[in-house]
């Protein structure tokens, strides 16, 4: 499929569905475009806090937190981005594929770099499935984990 440039403002923002319905369709297209890719895929974002109550306490600091499914029903984690092992919050990428005896839901987990506390911050996620890479970058500053073992498997 197409690419999205996101350092184009307009076009970025002729992408943004201002009424947040849910399209199965763009699931089954990005699906169909990562498994045609090696199940390789890049998730790139924009994020910023909007009010004092994104302001995750005791330590009154925005961490962002977004979850991407691979299943709605039952539901089941892709992808996700929040407070969890790191101080400046995590990426963990959920492997869908039959988990070993030892983990019903297989993950790696990528400490974030810091996000801004007033202003936008960029976060790009890949996932490269021959390396078993995943790369975070936010705001420039990239971090990465390897890990051989995990497999990348989508569903629609």
């Amino acid at each position: 499929g197409a690419r999205l440039n996101l350092t184009t403002c307009d076009e970025l923002e002729k992408a943004i569905d201002t009424n947040c319905a849910f399209s199965n369709s763009a699931v089954e297209a990005f699906t169909k475009a990562s498994t045609e890719n090696n199940n390789d895929f890049t998730i790139a974002f924009w994020i910023k806090r909007v009010w004092i109550a994104s302001q995750l306490s005791p330590e009154k600091r925005f961490l962002p937190s977004i979850n991407f499914y691979s299943s709605l029903s039952p539901p089941r984690h892709q992808l996700t981005v929040g407070k969890s092992l790191s101080r400046h919050g995590d990426v963990r990428y959920f492997s869908s594929c039959p988990a070993p005896a030892s983990s019903l839901f297989p993950y790696e987990n990528v400490d974030l770099a810091p996000v801004s506390q007033e202003g936008w911050s960029f976060i790009a996620i890949s996932r490269e499935a021959d390396g078993g890479v995943t790369r975070v970058v936010v705001n420039g500053e990239a971090r990465e984990e390897r890990n051989a073992g995990l497999a990348t498997c989508l569903e629609d």
